[in-house]
């Protein structure tokens, strides 16, 4: 197998490639924006109208759920691009809701945000970690909730890239999987 290091390489040739397409792809990446869902799951309906007023101000679309089992309902009807998830909800808190979105096949490749007024702790990390693409606290502001979503988003569309570039490449597929895992 290839080492760690040959990986790292390989990933940095490949990042090299993705960069002199950028300026096309930071275009396109401009107008897809207008076109992402957002499903925010958070208890409080007031702080979910403000945050869909962000999002709206962001150039993107929204619903919302006020629990665990409404999330599941919104997720039946329609998959969004991103989820926002209070962590503080009840009766499911959002971590039991994290879980539950990501041993669906359907939901477990939607990135998930974590909102919190908590501070997130080691073991948080540890234990739902690689379930999350970052987590915003509270109270958040517009440019840091739509630079956490746009961040997201343009690791996500980098990751794809990168692989559809080293496949062209003919990397063998466990390799780009640890690469994307890395990368992550």
């Amino acid at each position: 197998g290839v080492q760690y290091g040959q990986l790292m390489g390989l990933l940095s040739i490949i990042s090299g490639i993705v960069l002199i397409l950028s300026g096309a792809v930071i275009s396109v990446r401009f107008l897809q924006k207008k076109q992402k869902n957002i499903l925010i799951v958070d208890g409080n309906s007031d702080f979910m109208d403000v945050i869909a007023g962000m999002l709206k101000v962001g150039g993107y679309t929204s619903r919302i759920a006020t629990t665990g089992k409404e999330c599941f309902e919104k997720l039946d009807a329609a998959l969004p691009d991103l989820i926002l998830l209070d962590i503080g909800m009840e009766p499911e808190n959002g971590w039991e809701t994290l879980q539950q979105i990501k041993k669906n096949p359907a939901t477990r490749d939607i990135p998930v945000i974590m909102l919190t007024a908590q501070k997130i702790t080691p073991g948080d990390v540890k234990d739902y970690g690689v379930c999350i693409e970052d987590y915003v606290e509270k109270p958040v502001s517009l440019k840091d909730l739509n630079s956490a979503i746009a961040h997201v988003f343009e690791r996500r569309q980098s990751i794809k890239e990168k692989i559809a570039i080293a496949k062209g490449a003919g990397v063998d597929r466990d390799e780009l999987c640890e690469c994307a895992r890395l990368t992550r």
